[in-house]
């Protein structure tokens, strides 16, 4: 969680007298969100949202390749340094981005990220061939979104909300869409799989 979420959070003192460990993400979209100062002052702004001293872990949400991916880990390992989180992750990057990402760590001595959040489901199951195992190598839990396919087989794609994953007239290239790559995915694990179900 962030943005808006947080500051709700901190209110009701969910990090504190909540009792709760709370993760939250680093705004990846747009371009230069990962030099290490916007990074560190994302922390700084989260932590003072939260009203909590320490992060439970901290999410890159997203690659910014805009920025060498040396410059965002020595920000999260200086945050990590200081005390400000207490694990940090990565979510939506590639398995070759996280073998670089934890070759980098290991060889300037930093703290590696420890855990990854990606899309994992009955249909969208991409990264057992490529990122599992590296994931296993580096000994970084998986963390699943969207294990129940955004609805699919709730039938929530019938009535697809404007502007929603489901909605076809949207053109998208957002990790959190399923179309088209969903779509493709979906005909693979209907007809190959030998799946007998109404889609419609």
């Amino acid at each position: 969680m962030y943005g808006a979420s947080e500051a709700r959070l901190g209110a009701a003192a969910a990090g504190t007298t909540g009792g709760f460990l709370v993760d939250t993400k680093v705004m990846s979209w747009e371009p230069g969100s990962h030099t290490k100062a916007r990074i560190l002052a994302e922390i700084d702004a989260s932590l003072a949202a939260l009203r909590i001293d320490r992060i439970n872990v901290e999410y890159l949400h997203v690659p910014d390749r805009t920025v060498p991916f040396r410059e965002a880990c020595e920000a999260m390992h200086e945050a990590h340094r200081a005390g400000k989180i207490a694990a940090w992750g990565l979510s939506n990057y590639t398995a070759d981005e996280v073998e670089r990402i934890a070759g980098i760590c290991e060889e300037e001595g930093w703290t590696k990220p420890s855990v990854y959040q990606g899309q994992y489901n009955p249909v969208v199951r991409g990264g057992e061939k490529e990122l599992f195992p590296v994931l296993r190598k580096h000994g970084m839990a998986f963390y699943a979104y969207s294990p129940s396919t955004g609805g699919f087989f709730a039938g929530n794609f019938k009535e697809a909300r404007k502007g929603g994953r489901w909605d076809t007239s949207v053109r998208t290239r957002s990790p959190f869409s399923f179309q088209p790559r969903f779509i493709s995915g979906l005909f693979f694990f209907v007809f190959f799989r030998g799946l007998s179900f109404d889609l419609c």
